[in-house]
């Protein structure tokens, strides 16, 4: 007797170190598998229960699988600890509605939007606020670059207390994702009184480097036009850079992007007095489209709008020139075709 259970033992023992096969063809185990299960025709039960039941588990284990029967059916396992655990989804049936997902006191499978103003569980909704500030977090650290509706890039320079665009607009939507008409004829944009955009002499050639043109009207709608978190500038937010930059009698010096057409170093017209783009600006002239809808004025002025009216029918903007250091500042016709930057919020 006890050489029979001696022998029992040891034959336990062996089997409990063995690699295990389930098959029909008695093939081997892979070197890799404890277990090998194979099948053509089969497949293998996990253990199968309610909600309720796999909420009360007793301190699972990290990765263990089941299969939940009812709410959003499908293969749970914890990704938490047993002491906390986290049940996930794997994958399963259809997933509830949006109403069972707001359903409160109900986790909707693991789904339940908890908070939505400021998620913070992996279930929660994100507002488009809370989207809108996480972009602005990113952009700021260098993460991703500032980007408008339409996806353009846009490189931002700080300069005193602010910070702005590199580069004049060129998206051709508001930030809701509304259209901003491109209005070529003459005749339509010396009677516009809403937001319009065009290319200079109507031609896309002039986008990537000048960026659009646009009238006063489409920079004061409510709707936005600078990606969130961004505005077009007030009229006191452009004489706080220019003071920042020594007054109005010296800052364009700073401000112009240097180099001469001539010469083949840069886009403004010989001579481009002064310009050194000290600030990082990289002011562009762009020309502009006046009210009666000629274009004047490319590789020799540049003029940017301001979100600030003067008169029912004239607001502020800058002007840069090519053959001065000053910034000057005019109340123009609201239908001029001028640049557009941006300066953070």
């Amino acid at each position: 007797m006890r050489t029979f259970i001696l022998f029992l033992m040891l034959l336990v023992a062996d089997i409990s170190l063995a690699q295990v096969a389930i098959n029909t063809d008695g093939s081997a185990p892979d070197n890799s598998a404890m277990l090998d299960v194979k099948s053509i025709n089969s497949g293998v039960l996990i253990p199968r229960m309610s909600q309720a039941q796999r909420e009360a588990i007793d301190t699972p284990a990290t990765g263990l699988l089941v299969f939940q029967l009812d709410e959003a059916a499908g293969f749970y396992y914890n990704a938490g600890t047993p002491g906390e655990p986290l049940w996930m989804l794997l994958s399963g049936g259809i997933l509830p509605g949006l109403g069972v997902v707001l359903l409160e006191d109900n986790n909707a499978g693991g789904l339940q939007i908890k908070n939505i103003a400021d998620p913070s569980a992996p279930q929660d909704a994100a507002t488009k606020a809370y989207v809108d500030a996480l972009q602005e977090y990113l952009v700021e650290a260098g993460v991703i670059p500032l980007r408008d509706i339409d996806g353009n890039v846009y490189s931002t320079v700080n300069i005193g207390t602010q910070t702005w665009t590199v580069e004049n607009l060129r998206v051709s939507r508001y930030a809701n994702g509304d259209p901003v008409p491109n209005v070529t004829a003459g005749n339509d944009w010396i009677n516009l009184t809403s937001g319009a955009w065009c290319w200079f002499y109507n031609d896309s050639q002039y986008e990537d480097v000048y960026g659009k043109l646009y009238n006063w009207y489409v920079v004061n709608d409510p709707r936005a036009l600078c990606p969130a978190g961004w505005h077009v500038p007030a009229d006191n937010e452009w004489q706080t850079l220019v003071d920042f930059l020594g007054g109005w009698e010296v800052a364009g010096a700073k401000l112009k992007s240097a180099g001469t057409l001539e010469a083949g170093t840069g886009l403004w017209a010989s001579p481009n007095t002064g310009a050194n783009n000290e600030s990082g600006f990289t002011a562009l002239p762009g020309g502009m489209r006046d009210s009666d809808s000629q274009f004047h004025f490319l590789n020799s002025i540049g003029h940017w709008w301001s979100s600030t009216e003067l008169t029912p029918e004239a607001a502020w903007e800058r002007v840069m020139y090519y053959d001065g250091i000053h910034v000057a500042r005019h109340g123009f016709d609201k239908r001029r075709g001028f640049s557009v930057r941006c300066i953070k919020d």
